[in-house]
């Protein structure tokens, strides 16, 4: 994937990292944390679309250009890497 000049911008970040949640986590939502230093550091968890039960998460904390330097494939194997959450019956 190319990245426009922006690519150290965290919107522009979390743009790429909810194009490539969706092959890692089909039925997921990426929720971003955006509390962390006024969003400009990237932190984020992945919620169940129908339930919203968190099922991965909480990631590391990262600054937008360390997501700009990794490939799409390393992006990738940081979301499969998160915790996963045991799924809870109901």
């Amino acid at each position: 994937m190319h990245w426009p000049p922006e690519k150290d911008k965290p919107e522009t970040q979390r743009k790429r990292i909810l194009q490539l949640a969706k092959s890692v986590y089909p039925r997921g939502v990426v929720v971003f944390d955006e509390s962390w230093i006024g969003g400009k550091v990237i932190k984020l968890r992945i919620d169940d679309a129908d339930s919203g039960n968190m099922v991965a998460g909480p990631s590391g904390e990262y600054m937008p250009s360390e997501i700009a330097d990794m490939s799409d494939d390393q992006v990738k194997r940081m979301l499969e890497s998160l915790p996963r959450k045991a799924s809870r019956a109901t």
